[in-house]
């Protein structure tokens, strides 16, 4: 079975501002309006008139989402719901109204190949293609 959970799509109406647990573990919290759609019963989606929440989210989760969430950004988030507040455990970006550039991290994948031995890889990122002497203006 597929793991799921909630998730929400919503929009900052303030900046998010960092707390503190009673343990000392960062925690997020933020002001959010969410515009929930509901199914009809001839399949049409019909928006439903604007809801405020609260945000949470806590550790390491919430110290990254502080450095790039504020107010104004579409986000997608994924946790769950209680009275009033969702508490996500992931957040990101709405790609639909928000451009930005991905930046990779430099970790290389590999995967085992069948010919190689056990403890062999093989790496599965692909390479530039090696510019020939006349490209270096040799």
């Amino acid at each position: 079975m597929i793991p799921t959970e909630p998730s929400i799509s919503g929009k900052f109406v303030a900046d998010p501002h960092e707390e503190e647990t009673s343990s000392g573990a960062a925690m997020l919290r933020g002001k959010i309006t969410v515009r929930p759609e509901v199914r009809d019963p001839d399949g049409t989606y019909r928006r439903l008139p604007p809801t405020d929440l609260e945000l949470l989210m806590f550790g390491v989760a919430a110290e990254h989402a502080l450095r790039h969430f504020r107010a104004g950004d579409q986000f997608i988030a994924s946790g769950q719901m209680r009275t009033n507040t969702f508490v996500a455990a992931r957040i990101g970006h709405d790609s639909r109204w928000t451009t930005y550039r991905v930046v990779r991290s430099n970790r290389r994948r590999r995967r085992p190949t069948a010919r190689a031995g056990r403890n062999q890889h093989v790496d599965t990122l692909p390479r530039a293609p090696r510019a020939t002497a006349a490209a270096q203006g040799r």
